[in-house]
């Protein structure tokens, strides 16, 4: 559970995951959330706006390799903001700030 942060936040997909998702959702009341889901190279791969809910659907290209991807929070072009929930599937749920704060396996 988030209160309107706009920013990245960072976290690690281990090697061997051939999948994984990413709940996000605006907390009751018609809250909303824009969110960008990014690879580990800082490439898109979705961007969803006025969010009630969604869930983002990752399968990362060499499923062998680890790493850091990250979900972009913005304002909504519509609807209010405050209020959102992140909740990954399939991989832990710890987030940083910067890459460089995250908590991953040492190589």
């Amino acid at each position: 559970h988030l209160i309107g942060p706009t920013c990245p936040l960072f976290f690690w997909v281990p090697p061997g995951t051939a999948e994984f998702g990413l709940v996000v959702s605006g907390e009751g009341g018609g809250e909303k959330v824009k969110a960008t889901l990014c690879g580990p190279g800082g490439e898109e791969i979705e961007r969803r706006d006025s969010i009630l809910a969604h869930q983002f659907v990752a399968r990362p290209a060499d499923p062998s390799r680890g790493g850091v991807w990250s979900v972009r929070l913005e304002r909504p072009a519509e609807g209010a903001f405050e209020d959102y929930h992140v909740r990954p599937q399939g991989v832990a749920p710890v987030f940083a700030e910067a890459p460089g704060s995250l908590l991953r396996p040492a190589p």
